[in-house]
């Protein structure tokens, strides 16, 4: 059965965030996660430090400014499908 792989786009609220990536991964699925280059990099940091010993989740490198309803988000989610693609590539996507 393939394994499903969620795309997580975020702004605040890093341990909310690293609660929902424990939850949708415990059971084998997936989830790539874009964090707003708005939001501080420390939250960033901490994100990312939570998802290392988290083999099924996959935090963004390239990070966007992103505005509500501009391109930017867009973007985001392309560069987060790119993350989530090379990390689970027998994955199926779902935004």
């Amino acid at each position: 059965m393939p394994k499903i792989a969620y795309v997580l786009l975020c702004h605040e609220d890093p341990d909310a965030i690293i609660e929902q990536a424990q939850y949708l991964t415990q059971f084998g699925d997936y989830i790539a996660i874009h964090f707003d280059k708005r939001s501080p990099d420390s939250a960033y940091r901490k994100i990312r430090s939570a998802l290392v010993g988290m083999p099924n989740a996959a935090l963004c490198q390239k990070r966007v400014k992103c505005a509500w309803g501009g391109w930017s988000l867009v973007q985001a989610t392309l560069n987060t499908l790119r993350t989530g693609l090379a990390a689970f590539p027998s994955a199926v996507f779902h935004a």
